[in-house]
């Protein structure tokens, strides 16, 4: 099921990073995202959340710190876009310029930093509900 009323934006918290894909100098990061869906603020206000395929692309990407293992269940995360700093919660779809920075952080503390210049995050394919938000 493909869903697009109201607002939405991925929790980071119960996400994880399926894969890390590099490719002329961009890196997209494929998630099973878990998404929050509210006719209000999503993740704040009652709403729905739902399972679906995000892709977050940076481009012009350098990638900091050891490999992890993936599959990687995010504890948290935070992309910082020049002066915004969004932590945990990210609205989708969203585009973000300037200055990139993504620290994702595994609930067995491993870290994943992504810095570059732009970024996308656009969800893919079907979404799968999961439950309901009280908010």
């Amino acid at each position: 099921m493909r869903t697009t009323d109201g607002n939405a934006a991925i929790e980071l918290h119960d996400s994880q990073v399926e894969r890390i894909e590099l490719q002329g100098g961009d890196c997209t990061l494929v998630l099973t995202a878990y998404v929050h869906r509210s006719q209000g603020k999503p993740g704040v206000h009652a709403g729905s959340g739902w399972s679906q395929t995000a892709h977050l692309r940076i481009m012009r990407a350098h990638l900091e710190g050891a490999a992890v293992a993936l599959p990687l269940r995010l504890a948290t995360g935070r992309l910082t876009a020049q002066e915004l700093q969004l932590t945990n919660l990210v609205p989708v779809p969203s585009s973000f310029t300037g200055a990139v920075r993504l620290e994702l952080v595994g609930e067995g503390g491993e870290s994943v930093v992504v810095l570059g210049e732009v970024a996308d995050l656009v969800l893919v394919g079907d979404a799968r509900y999961v439950d309901e938000f009280p908010g």
